[in-house]
């Protein structure tokens, strides 16, 4: 109970949750994880819809280490298709390590400050929305939207989290106001993501 007291205080101190500086912060012990090194059934339904799809251009936003993108090069994903994006250097750097492959395309940039005039066929998050605050997250999802020319997906945590980087947001509420339409959503509580594949209207 102290020791939480004590942390939660030097959070608050330290100005709370900044995520260039945490994810900096956590990049090592991030890719030591043998849970976050795994993949897992959601990343056989993303696999799937592009496999479906065959987009010719796909983003990672907040890639991390590079696990998706190393994952979706197993599953015959052409590299020179793929881009991964990060608010995090440290990520960027350990990415390029994990995936090891000089033609996927790395970007060190938060999403906000993504270029909207560089488009992909496929956009998508695997846990990333959910360390955007709630007065951030419409935004974010608007620019992610803004990035993609034809397929968005999203994987994101769906239930509430003991921490002060977490959030929870209602992802089918959000995207239905955005007029996306839904191809397919499911609400896996074993798995705790909701899985949101949408396709963005031609404008």
């Amino acid at each position: 109970m102290i020791r939480s007291t004590v942390k939660n205080i030097v959070w608050v101190l330290r100005g709370g949750y900044k995520p260039k500086r945490f994810w900096d912060s956590w990049a090592h012990d991030f890719i030591r994880d043998p849970w976050q090194v795994k993949t897992h059934s959601q990343h056989k339904w993303l696999a799937g819809i592009i496999k479906k799809e065959r987009p010719e251009t796909i983003l990672e936003v907040g890639c991390g280490f590079g696990r998706n993108l190393k994952f979706l090069i197993k599953k015959g994903v052409s590299p020179v298709a793929l881009t991964g994006s990060d608010i995090s250097q440290k990520m960027i750097r350990l990415a390029e390590k994990f995936v090891k492959n000089p033609n996927v395309a790395f970007i060190t940039a938060g999403i906000l400050d993504l270029d909207s005039k560089k488009k992909f066929d496929l956009v998508f998050t695997h846990g990333v929305l959910m360390h955007i605050s709630p007065k951030d997250v419409k935004r974010n999802i608007r620019k992610i939207i803004n990035l993609s020319n034809k397929h968005i997906i999203f994987i994101e945590q769906n239930y509430p989290a003991d921490n002060p980087y977490t959030f929870l947001h209602d992802y089918k509420s959000l995207i239905k106001k955005e007029k996306l339409d839904i191809i397919d959503y499911r609400s896996d509580k074993k798995l705790g993501l909701d899985l949101i594949y949408v396709k963005v209207r031609k404008r």
